[in-house]
């Protein structure tokens, strides 16, 4: 499939390697983003791409990428467990009067769902999901950010069940 290019192109759709490694469905939700918020996106794409050490993280992390724009935040990639397919940490910060604060939480999912054990500051996520419907996934990891953030809580969600089917 060939991206075409527009004004709101940028080194990222030239970029072959790139557009075939995450997906031109990617370069198509890019354009939908606000003109200040792509540069942060390609660049923060550019560098987490190749980080991406799954099928699941490839597919999922540019959809996350474009759920938080216009938060303060970075997406990390720790070191993965065993079983583990999916393993991100997304890092919040902001300035208060007494000096920065900061947030981290840990985004995961197992190969086997039997492997989920609830952990504080995590949430795992259905490998379905992860792969045929990244944009929900996505959605759901910032509910359930900014959920933890007005409740001043840890953040501890294990699925009970996938996700429904999406619409028709």
């Amino acid at each position: 499939m060939t991206i075409q290019s527009d004004e709101n192109s940028s080194a990222f759709s030239e970029s072959p390697s790139l557009v075939n490694a995450i997906g031109a469905d990617t370069e198509r939700m890019r354009l939908w983003l606000r003109d200040e918020y792509r540069p942060w996106f390609d660049t923060a794409l550019k560098w987490g791409a190749p980080r991406c050490r799954t099928e699941e993280e490839r597919t999922l992390y540019p959809w996350l990428l474009a759920a938080l724009a216009g938060w303060n935040a970075v997406i990390a990639f720790p070191r993965m467990a065993p079983g583990e397919i999916v393993a991100l940490s997304v890092n919040l910060s902001r300035m208060k009067a007494g000096g920065p604060e900061r947030r981290q939480w840990r985004v995961r999912c197992m190969e086997e769902a039997s492997a989920l054990v609830p952990a504080p500051n995590t949430l795992f996520l259905i490998r379905e999901e992860a792969l045929t419907r990244p944009w929900e996934a996505a959605a759901r990891t910032v509910a359930a950010l900014q959920s933890a953030l007005m409740e001043e809580e840890p953040l501890s969600a294990v699925p009970d069940e996938p996700s429904p089917e999406p619409y028709p």
